[in-house]
């Protein structure tokens, strides 16, 4: 899909009224005959319909391009969050000095994955991994998960806001 916005019969409104605006025209001046006040109304009517319409067009695919760019803005700033999110968490796990099983289940416990999840996921006892959750929330300090999810957060959201 190319992105395009396109919606059915309004482009196709102003070559109507454009066509009909020349066949008017052409109709009149071949005959060399005068248009009367009623078929001047509507033809001025017609050419106003027509300008408003491309004035339109202009004005939507000018605006369609604004919301590309700004999404293409929002889509680097929430890729480079991410990125910087990832390098705050590992190094909060490099810093309590994780295992690699604990930094697994620390980022599945980040996601939000509960502790029977990631023993399936893992094709481990439940029991150990409610063991490494301890031994991880041990050695961060921290006596429940939830505490592990707000300190990675509140930590990161510090870091962020001090560098705007």
């Amino acid at each position: 899909m190319d992105g395009k916005i396109n919606a059915p019969g309004h482009d196709d409104l102003g070559i109507v009224f454009l066509f009909d605006v020349f066949i008017d025209l052409y109709e009149h001046y071949s005959r060399s005959q005068p248009y009367s006040n009623d078929e001047l109304v509507h033809l001025l009517f017609e050419l106003g319909a027509v300008v408003a319409l491309i004035l339109g067009m202009f004005s939507l695919l000018q605006y369609n391009n604004l919301l590309r760019s700004h999404n293409e803005l929002a889509t680097q700033q929430l890729s480079a969050l991410q990125k910087d999110f990832e390098r705050h968490v590992h190094s909060k796990f490099d810093f309590w000095e994780f295992t690699a099983a604990e930094r697994d289940i620390a980022l599945l416990l980040l996601k939000g994955f509960s502790t029977a999840s990631i023993s399936e996921f893992r094709a481990t006892q439940i029991g150990t991994v409610k063991v490494q959750v301890h031994n991880l929330l041990k050695k961060a300090r921290l006596t429940l998960v939830l505490n592990l999810c707000r300190c990675s957060w509140m930590n990161f959201w510090t870091l962020v806001l001090w560098q705007v």
